[in-house]
């Protein structure tokens, strides 16, 4: 029998977040029409790739500026990019070094 092993993948949503959730944190999910730069910032500073609403036009166009994240159109659409995102560890890496290196532009 193979062994099995457990991955722990932890994502946080930008309302509810401590500047010490950042460590270890898989991805930042901005859930609503809001713009919260500080935690944003955070995230990218930390090499965190965002998940935000498609129809926030600001945090879109950061993922797409910096390459640093993805967007949703709905719910299902959101389980599916947080799936993806959870199951695909270098991608996450990928868009996390993304956001880090737009940063330092």
């Amino acid at each position: 029998m193979k062994a099995q092993s457990l991955h722990l993948c932890r994502f946080i949503m930008s309302e509810w977040v401590d500047d010490e959730q950042y460590e270890g944190a898989t991805l930042l999910w901005v859930v609503d029409g809001s713009e919260p730069w500080e935690a944003v910032h955070l995230a990218m500073t930390n090499r965190i790739p965002l998940l935000v609403p498609e129809d926030n036009e600001p945090m879109k166009q950061v993922c797409v500026s910096a390459g640093c994240g993805m967007s949703y159109r709905d719910a299902a659409d959101a389980r599916n990019c947080l799936e993806f995102l959870l199951m695909n560890e270098a991608v996450r890496r990928q868009l996390g070094a993304n956001g880090q290196a737009y940063l330092r532009q």
